[in-house]
């Protein structure tokens, strides 16, 4: 189930990576701020990536080894289709995923360390402190122009998407 885990976390990063790389692409006349913003997040989760699979290395096991989801993939249709697509983007990556993030990494945290496995927990509580600025960055940016953050977040988040998508199944602050 470790080794399951951490396969699923590491694919998450690496998805994550490449839809902020996508989103660089994507959006060249994003402001510059927003965009170093993006890029200081893909970096954080290669690190996370890299953490990840030094974890499964220390399983015995590598990515690939369980078979693994392209759902973050499949929501850039939905990305795309958004009146504001960088809107949309922010929505998706920041404020469902990132954020549904803070919660699934604290509880899988405190798995780890009941189950023994302190340095996955010590891996979890890294890459939850870090995604705490990659929902900030969405967040502040979504809202940019002083915009509700609760109506532009039901204006932009893509289908099938929703704030009940970015939570676990434990909330935490």
């Amino acid at each position: 189930a470790r080794v399951a885990c951490l396969s699923r976390f590491a694919h998450h990063e690496l998805m994550a990576i490449e839809l902020f790389a996508w989103a660089l692409l994507k959006f060249p006349e994003a402001p510059a701020p927003l965009r170093r913003g993006m890029w200081a997040a893909l970096v954080e989760e290669q690190t996370h990536l890299r953490l990840y699979l030094a974890r499964l290395q220390a399983h015995g096991a590598a990515l690939g080894d369980v078979p693994l989801s392209g759902y973050f993939w499949k929501l850039v249709p939905g990305i795309r289709a958004g009146s504001d697509s960088m809107k949309s983007f922010l929505c998706a990556q920041g404020l469902v995923l990132e954020q549904a993030n803070l919660d699934f990494t604290i509880t899988y945290r405190d798995a780890f360390a009941r189950a023994g496995d302190v340095d996955s927990a010590a891996v979890l509580q890294r890459v939850h402190d870090d995604e705490i600025g990659h929902v900030r960055l969405a967040k502040t940016w979504l809202c940019r122009d002083g915009d509700d953050d609760r109506a532009a977040f039901a204006q932009h988040v893509p289908f099938p998407l929703s704030a009940a998508r970015a939570t676990g199944k434990r909330f935490e602050i």
